[in-house]
């Protein structure tokens, strides 16, 4: 395969799976998370005020509801991209970013590969920017959140990662 063909076909893989993630409604809200419960409505105001969450706590469990419904979509799309990769994973890195990792399935030059996906970043920038950051920040993930991209090779040897943050 070409270096060109690789690029458009890479670039074709990488934004169908931000579409195909981002496209199947997996946004969730704040009204589905488990409402906190008071033991008794008697509490000084101090215990009261502890009982306050902490924000980066509920971000984690946004990120691990979220990410959760991502993973519901690997099958779909591993079936959708077979004939390229022979996994592909999406983990949730806490605090605030999610990680999409791909092994490609044939075993690629990785020079040349990376080359296609540094030539690739200002799409996947654009693409986390308009969909996915948006997305997350729905689902509860409004603190600094992140993309990852990380691609290996079919012995398991890194490729590439790339963290995009909001531009």
């Amino acid at each position: 395969m070409s270096r060109t063909a690789r690029t458009t076909n890479l670039t074709r893989v990488a934004v169908a799976a931000l579409v195909a993630v981002t496209m199947t409604g997996c946004s969730s809200s704040a009204d589905e998370q488990e409402p906190t419960t008071k033991e008794s409505t008697s509490a000084a105001p101090e215990e009261k005020e502890s009982a306050t969450p902490d924000p980066l706590e509920e971000q984690a469990v946004a990120l691990d509801t979220y990410v959760a419904q991502l993973q519901a979509q690997i099958p779909e799309l591993q079936s959708a991209f077979d004939d390229m990769y022979s996994k592909i994973d999406i983990v949730g890195v806490q605090p605030d970013a999610v990680e999409f990792s791909y092994v490609y399935l044939e075993q690629l030059d990785a020079a040349a590969t990376a080359s296609g996906l540094d030539s690739m970043a200002e799409t996947l920038q654009a693409t986390c920017d308009s969909t996915m950051f948006p997305e997350m920040e729905s689902a509860g993930i409004t603190i600094d959140p992140k993309v990852i991209y990380t691609y290996y090779n079919a012995d398991g040897s890194l490729i590439w990662t790339r963290t995009f943050s909001k531009s």
